[in-house]
């Protein structure tokens, strides 16, 4: 497993912390082989926990990396991806959220590697915040 896979598996561990996990998706499964990708993490929990949608949200949306990060719930799952990539979907201009990630990666190298170095210390961030709540299982 790759430092990059690592970093993943420790995010959906520590966001497990916060309720059972029903699904979720990452894009560093798909990339291993890729030189550049954009990293995003996207889940659901079975049952949230309201302290979660509360603090969690901020922990990440205040993270200060390499890039800026966002955790959003979009209606029926939350997204944790860089700021960037939040916002210029936003825009309308792209179809669907794997048309940016593709243009960002091919148009933005270094953006993609500095958003994927964050990833060990994000993951670090959310799992301290999920253990300082106490609501949360170990």
């Amino acid at each position: 497993m790759s430092g990059d896979q690592a970093a993943a598996v420790e995010m959906i561990r520590a966001l497990s912390n916060a309720g059972a996990l029903q699904w979720y998706r990452h894009s560093l499964n798909n990339h291993t082989n890729a030189p550049t990708f954009v990293p995003f993490i996207v889940f659901r929990f079975e049952r949230e926990h309201e302290l979660f949608s509360e603090r969690l949200p901020d922990v990440v949306n205040h993270f200060e990396g390499s890039v800026s990060w966002s955790l959003y719930f979009g209606g029926r799952n939350w997204a944790l991806k860089p700021t960037k990539v939040r916002e210029d979907f936003a825009t309308g201009s792209w179809r669907i959220d794997s048309e940016l990630h593709a243009h960002i990666a091919r148009t933005e190298p270094d953006f993609c590697r500095l958003a994927v170095a964050d990833l060990p210390e994000l993951s670090s961030s959310v799992s301290d915040a999920c253990q300082q709540l106490g609501e949360f299982k170990e």
